[in-house]
């Protein structure tokens, strides 16, 4: 047995269900948990003892940003663990992840069984898991020696990170708030499959109920299209009419969510009427998350409720709709940052020390702050770019409502405009 040094872990009692439940399922099974329920806590309490064994932890993330923050906690708890980091910005991660297997596989020998007497973690990007290079390291790596973690499982169901699980590996553990991929009937099931579904949940209501997040109040702020703007919805949904009309035609019974869902698996010119229907779908949802008069409304938001809160996220639709609103905020003397895949990794860990320290209190992102991102001072969210998608909204909710010593309630403001987006 390998001796684990670090701090050691306290699981709050549905952590300690939730591991059991996976370990009862023959350690496969997904956790659908509540963004700030701790999912990273339970999964590195949940293989410590397989890596006491001298076996490897396989950890697989969607980000470069998530990757350090396993990381960080992984030092935390397994101290004396040796980790191999594995993305683009991992200078000659390639050689270390042959040296590290290399050891292993000596260990297991006979007479190697003190050769390399420390936890063996890695920890790579998705998209350095799918690709065969990678993976191929791991060729001669017995099923049986490797657990994989698979963190915001959700993403591995997109079509190009699907190969990530190829990986053989018997032990399996699929984290996310949120699963299910809308509108993806084929990338879910994938993901149910590979994972033997999902062993546990725990939700938003039950972790403010328990008092591990903080509860929170939900307003909606109206927002008004323009007059261009509500001519160019109609003559969108005109087309989606008659993309459906032709579709239901083809598919007489089916449901449109279900034929998308399923579009892989139709011939080419189906597929192509559903992928016709898709792109008419996000153009009108774009009409109204970039609403014109969304600007003037978060202004609003924020003179209505700048006084009672110290921080605070704003979700935008691109760079565009952000770079306009945090113009706006300057002129009004307000102190905004962004946090935004244009900017390096030092410049975004400025930015969070400079919200931390009080120094910035709003931070406008687009997409960046949807997953994984530890941010708990932050008590209050505006969603500018309000989705019909069930995830972005869980997740995005999820990230204000961590809790923090000086958080008693979370406040969190959509923009909504007044046209339904439904088919």
């Amino acid at each position: 047995m390998i001796e684990i040094s670090g701090n050691k872990i306290e699981l709050r009692p549905y952590q300690k269900e939730a591991i059991n439940a996976w370990a009862e399922n023959e350690y496969r099974g997904i956790l659908a948990m509540a963004t700030g329920t701790g999912k990273t806590i339970i999964a590195i309490e949940a293989i410590k003892d397989f890596l006491s064994e001298g076996n490897i932890g396989l950890i697989i993330v969607p980000t470069k940003t998530l990757l350090k923050q396993w990381y960080k906690e992984i030092k935390k708890y397994v101290t004396n663990a040796a980790i191999v980091c594995c993305s683009s910005d991992d200078v000659g991660w390639e050689e270390k992840l042959e040296r590290l297997i290399r050891l292993h596989l000596r260990q297991n020998d006979a007479s190697g069984s003190s050769l390399f007497a420390r936890p063996k973690i890695v920890i790579t990007t998705m998209g350095t898991a799918w690709k065969n290079e990678f993976k191929e390291h791991f060729k001669n790596i017995p099923d049986e020696d490797v657990i994989v973690i698979i963190d915001e499982v959700h993403r591995v169901g997109a079509p190009r990170y699907r190969a990530v699980m190829l990986l053989p590996f018997k032990k399996r553990l699929g984290l996310s708030a949120t699963p299910i991929r809308d509108w993806d009937y084929i990338g879910t099931k994938k993901i149910m499959d590979y994972f033997g579904g999902i062993v546990y949940k725990y939700t938003i209501p039950d972790g403010i109920k328990a008092g591990y997040l903080v509860p929170y109040e939900y307003h909606v702020k109206p927002v008004v299209l323009t007059l261009d703007e509500i001519k160019k919805y109609l003559e969108v949904s005109e087309e989606i009419r008659k993309v459906v009309r032709m579709i239901l035609k083809e598919f007489p019974g089916q449901s449109i969510k279900n034929l998308i869902s399923m579009a892989e698996e139709l011939g080419e010119y189906d597929e192509e009427m559903i992928m016709s229907l898709q792109n008419l779908l996000v153009n009108r949802r774009r009409i109204i998350k970039k609403c014109k008069n969304k600007y003037d409304a978060t202004l609003d938001i924020i003179d209505e409720y700048g006084e009672i809160i110290k921080s605070c996220l704003i979700y935008c639709e691109d760079y565009k709709q952000l770079d306009i609103t945090k113009k706006l905020m300057l002129d009004k003397g307000l102190s905004v940052g962004e946090y935004t895949a244009r900017l390096d990794k030092d410049e975004r860990e400025r930015t969070f020390d400079s919200m931390k320290a009080g120094h910035i209190k709003f931070l406008l992102s687009c997409k960046c702050l949807d997953e994984g991102v530890d941010i708990p001072a932050c008590e209050s969210a505006i969603l500018m770019a309000n989705s019909t998608v069930e995830r972005e909204f869980i997740q995005r909710r999820g990230r204000v409502l961590r809790p923090h010593p000086d958080k008693k309630t979370a406040i969190i403001v959509k923009d909504l405009n007044p046209f339904s987006i439904s088919l």
